[in-house]
């Protein structure tokens, strides 16, 4: 397992490289839902000068990084990446929801200063009518992404959980190393004090018969 410092060297390459990919896959140049081994062959072809290519390359091979590992290294800069989308999904929220404070407040000044309900009037209330039923619609549609955005977080930190169950650390294999060894010198003297009682036994029988 990579220290933390690798770890986080690791993380940002590869979280700088899926943004650059995100950018490309405007011009269906990348699919970011490859591998990240597809991804870096596509890179390569699109923009070799960018992102140091042969320094991320070196980063999840030359690491040695276990399959766990880049499943792990994997699954953390997705689950970064979503929290900041989440984050910034919750602030257009937040502004959507601001906004349509203020027209409806605009709308029902309207409503209660305006005495004459002419055609000018009846067009701006309308307007304003229209501006609020826009913005609900699209707080509906920020609020089911949020929802998205938080199942989604949830399932990769249930996923995240499973990796961190499945992967044993090197203490832990050094543990099952000591207690394997301990059980075989265990097996080893007690059966050495077996025979050595059983010859015991015997010489003391072959006395007797003596």
């Amino acid at each position: 397992m990579p220290s933390d410092k690798q770890w986080d060297k690791y993380k940002k390459a590869l979280i700088d490289f899926r943004d650059a990919c995100d950018l490309y896959n405007e011009k269906q140049l990348i699919d970011p839902s490859h591998s990240v081994y597809e991804i870096l062959v596509s890179w390569s072809h699109v923009h070799p000068d960018k992102f140091s290519v042969e320094t991320l390359k070196s980063y999840l091979n030359e690491c040695c990084l276990s399959e766990k590992d880049k499943a792990k290294l994997n699954l953390d800069c997705k689950k970064e990446k979503s929290e900041k989308i989440l984050e910034q999904t919750k602030l257009d929220l937040d502004s959507n929801k601001a906004q349509l404070k203020l027209t409806n407040n605009k709308l029902n000044q309207k409503k209660s200063t305006l005495d004459n309900d002419d055609q000018e009037t009846q067009n701006q209330k309308k307007k304003l009518e229209q501006e609020v039923e826009a913005l609900k619609a699209k707080i509906s549609i920020i609020i089911n992404k949020y929802e998205k955005l938080l199942k989604r977080k949830k399932s990769d930190y249930y996923e995240n959980n499973q990796i961190k169950n499945n992967q044993l650390t090197s203490s832990e294999k050094k543990l099952y190393i000591c207690y394997f060894v301990f059980i075989i010198i265990a097996i080893i003297i007690g059966t050495i004090v077996i025979i050595h009682f059983i010859r015991k036994f015997n010489n003391h029988k072959n006395k007797e018969i003596k």
